[in-house]
């Protein structure tokens, strides 16, 4: 059984400028993911895609595959499905159903190898896709909308703003850190296979998907790179 992974980084950013190669306490926020991945030795091969030269050749020198982006994969427009049909074309005939494809963000550049590590396990163990997720903290029965005249209003039937946080459902979010999904599971859902995976909860900064400045202030903030 072959498991790869794939790092996708685009070279632009709509909310911060150069986003993947940001730093962080030195290292470019590519540079910590790669380097996670290179340390997971079921790992065979470390892929990089990007549209940008200087994240191919920051994950070229830390040990990755570069592939570089066509232009769609690329576009403002371009979703994460985009990006692994860009690999599978890349792959060619190698792209067959029993490739396990581990999927990494650089905006999670907490996260751990241990953590990379036991999401292939759960995969290998149970046979289905694994998402790394984290608890929310902001619940959405405590949140409102607004009605027609701009009043706030319940956010859905049966919210209710005022109540105990100890009653409230225990509900998770995807952090974007990891997905462990086999090319067959993504053929046959022709998207990332979300609904029924198995969730490997991640706790603290390794849960911190960096999206806007507060985010990468934030995570520069809160210790080095090997600290969780």
């Amino acid at each position: 059984m072959n498991i790869i992974c794939l790092i996708p980084a685009r070279g632009g950013s709509k909310e911060i400028q150069n986003k993947n190669l940001q730093e962080i306490h030195g290292k470019s926020l590519i540079q910590m993911i790669v380097e996670s991945a290179q340390k997971v030795s079921k790992l065979s091969k470390v892929y990089v895609s990007s549209d940008s030269e200087e994240i191919l050749k920051i994950g070229r020198d830390f040990g990755a595959t570069k592939i570089k982006r066509s232009e769609y994969a690329a576009s403002d427009t371009a979703l994460a499905e985009d990006v692994v049909l860009d690999l599978i074309d890349y792959l060619g005939n190698d792209a067959n159903d029993n490739v396990i494809l581990v999927y990494l963000q650089p905006t999670s550049p907490f996260t751990r190898p241990e953590s990379i590590d036991a999401c292939i396990d759960l995969y290998l163990k149970h046979k289905k896709p694994v998402v790394s997720v984290k608890r929310v903290s902001e619940h959405p029965d405590k949140m409102f909308s607004l009605d027609e005249s701009g009043a706030l209003s319940r956010h859905a039937s049966g919210s209710n703003p005022t109540k105990n946080r100890q009653d409230l459902q225990v509900l998770f979010i995807p952090t974007g850190g990891i997905y462990v999904f086999s090319i067959k599971d993504f053929n046959t859902e022709q998207a990332f296979p979300l609904m029924g995976a198995i969730p490997y909860v991640v706790t603290g900064k390794e849960g911190l998907d960096i999206d806007t400045q507060l985010d990468l202030d934030l995570a520069r903030g809160i210790g080095g790179p090997n600290e969780l």
